[in-house]
């Protein structure tokens, strides 16, 4: 038994009527039930009734103990606070909704107790400010009629950027990305198949690696030229299912290329010798086989999970793409299996890749540093500083993005990360494989058509 909860609250604070619209940030807990999802994992031993005024706050140790906001207003004992809100219980498949009303009375500034007893009733609420002030709250919560929930067609992204008038330099700048993106990794897709002496394992992960970066860049890039062009950032509820699947499946499978990579990296370095042997092509297409695969997995699982989620009103995508934690803190139901899903994910692909890519170039670096002569070290080490650095752009954003609670909304300093995983980072693979490496440059000039012939 769950409840969902999104809410629009009016507080009373003697003379003054303070509106405000804050979704998902109000939290009831009645009963044993707990309304807003994120909160689903605290109980209580009596029947209670929980409010949250503070948005983003943290609830404490203590269930009974939670932050409270006066606003610009001093709460004095004897203020009446009044809040309603509307939400909905889920028994089996029934699904009703109800508009919930709650009369709260500051009652002391000390601290106060568990005093909960009846079933949609409390006798006492306890809260506190951000200096630590205690505040006891006194009243009754009423359910009252049927009300119905709007769910929601389309959602609203926040967009990259945020000053209007920069908006042509910023369309400029996304479609430079976009077409930088779309022939340099076309071009390591293309040479790799066409030229012979490119017909090697790490030659082919790099063009898979390429293929992966054009359907990551491509679900996102599009859609944000069309919203800087037309004025509207919105997208549709199919449309951002879509996109949270093709960009976690992009994402997920490049972790795990990323690591077989540095495995190869590994062979090449450590079994020069025995290196095309153990790397053959039925190995390489295997190990792609298995990547692309639990890539596929991941992504179609999360991506299922968060389709069967209820979202309402309102619908503001705290990121300028839909992905996974800026959409289920929209969610008004509950999002407890897509976190547990979320954090699984993160721990096994995101952080076991990047330990056994750790893991790889530790036995790079022990058997470099055996080799004898300074030349012969620096050339060992090149083979591997490009894909190093690509993993540590990748890695290290990704699992910074995706360790925070789903719950946590996303701030404006973090969108920079996301623009460097979704956008920079697509851009500058190729480029960085490409400018450091001189078979890729003769390449370049063996297949052009208009090349000079002798």
């Amino acid at each position: 038994m769950g409840w969902g909860w999104n809410v629009n609250i009016t507080v009373t604070l003697g003379a003054h009527n303070i509106n405000k619209n804050e979704p998902t940030q109000q939290v009831f807990h009645v009963g044993h039930w707990v309304i807003h999802p994120k909160y689903s994992g605290y109980t209580s031993e009596n029947d209670i009734m929980l409010l949250k005024l503070k948005p983003r706050a943290k609830l404490t140790k203590s269930v009974s103990y939670i932050p409270f906001v006066s606003y610009k207003e001093r709460v004095e004992p004897g203020t009446m606070c009044q809040v309603a809100g509307w939400g909905w219980t889920s028994r089996s498949r029934d699904v009703t909704s109800v508009l919930m009303e709650a009369d709260l009375k500051v009652q002391r500034e000390e601290k106060c107790t568990k005093t909960f007893k009846h079933y949609h009733s409390v006798t006492m609420i306890c809260a506190g400010d951000e200096n630590g002030k205690k505040a006891a709250f006194h009243g009754t919560a009423r359910q009252m009629h049927p009300w119905n929930h709007t769910k929601v067609s389309e959602f609203i992204l926040e967009g990259a950027f945020d000053n209007p008038h920069l908006q042509g330099l910023y369309i400029a700048i996304s479609l430079c990305l976009y077409l930088t993106a779309i022939l340099s990794n076309s071009f390591v897709i293309i040479v790799t198949v066409v030229y012979p002496p490119l017909h090697t394992p790490m030659y082919f992960f790099m063009s898979n690696l390429a293929i992966l970066d054009l359907v990551g860049i491509s679900s996102v890039l599009p859609k944000m030229l069309e919203n800087l062009i037309v004025g509207k950032n919105t997208i549709s509820f199919e449309g951002c299912v879509e996109q949270i699947y093709t960009f976690t499946f992009s994402g997920s499978t490049e972790l795990m290329l990323l690591t077989v990579m540095s495995y190869d990296r590994y062979l090449a370095i450590h079994q020069p010798l025995h290196y095309m042997t153990m790397m053959s092509k039925g190995t390489c297409t295997s190990l792609m086989a298995g990547v692309w695969a639990i890539g596929t997995i991941n992504s179609l699982i999360n991506t299922l999970l968060v389709a069967q989620l209820d979202f309402c009103v309102p619908n503001l995508v705290q990121n300028f793409l839909c992905e996974i934690p800026p959409v289920l803190a929209l969610s008004c139901s509950s999002t407890y299996l897509n976190e547990i899903t979320v954090y699984m994910a993160d721990i096994i692909l995101g952080m076991g890749s990047f330990l056994l890519v750790i893991l790889s170039y530790c036995l790079i670096i022990t058997t470099v540093l055996k080799i004898q002569g300074s030349a012969g070290k620096w050339k060992a080490f090149s083979t591997c500083s490009s894909h190093l650095a690509i993993v540590g752009l990748f890695c290290s954003t990704i699992i910074y993005t995706y360790i925070q609670p789903p719950s946590t909304p996303l701030k404006k300093k973090n969108r920079t990360v996301s623009i460097m995983y979704t956008l920079v980072t697509p851009t500058l693979n190729p480029l960085i494989y490409s400018l450091r490496n001189k078979v890729i440059k003769v390449a370049f000039w063996k297949i052009l058509p208009f090349r000079k012939t002798n």
